[in-house]
């Protein structure tokens, strides 16, 4: 039989070892991806380069879209860090103020393609280097190729 003192010498080391191990396992578990950090974004999946994490992305966009009913419409979008836009449009044959409408939109599973909420018609744009492109949300509007649905650049 053993003495007293060298069994619980070895029941210390082998709960010290097993806490070892266990401390070891939790510090090299990595990230799932789809989790949610305290700020709600989720974590990108490993490896995962989309325009939602890899690029300077806020700022203000500007251009012509095209219009069925009109020659084009002068647009202006200014997307936030905090998710919130701003959408400026004037149909170039019209004078006065623009319409303009403010919301928040929210990005697509595919991280490049952010959607307007309802107050901004659930318009889709893609966003690559440089500028936005608007995205048919049912399909072209009649007389416009979904080719031609336009781009906005981004403006200082």
């Amino acid at each position: 039989m053993l003495p007293i003192a060298t069994t619980h010498t070895c029941r210390a080391l082998a709960l010290l070892g097993l806490l070892g191990l266990l401390a070891t396992l939790a510090a090299c578990t990595a990230p799932v991806a789809g989790l949610r950090r305290p700020d709600s974004r989720p974590i990108p999946a490993a490896g995962s380069n989309n325009a939602r994490n890899a690029l300077n992305w806020v700022g203000s966009y500007e251009g012509l879209l095209p219009c069925a009913g009109c020659p084009a419409v002068r647009t202006r979008l200014t997307l936030e860090a905090t998710g919130g836009y701003e959408l400026r449009m004037q149909p170039q044959d019209r004078a006065g103020q623009p319409d303009v409408t403010r919301g928040a939109f929210t990005w697509l599973p595919d991280g490049a393609t952010i959607e307007l909420d309802d107050a901004g018609r659930r318009r889709r744009f893609q966003v690559v280097h440089g500028h936005v492109l608007a995205l048919p949300n049912e399909g072209p509007a009649p007389g416009v190729s979904q080719a031609a649905a336009g781009t906005l650049a981004r403006v200082p």
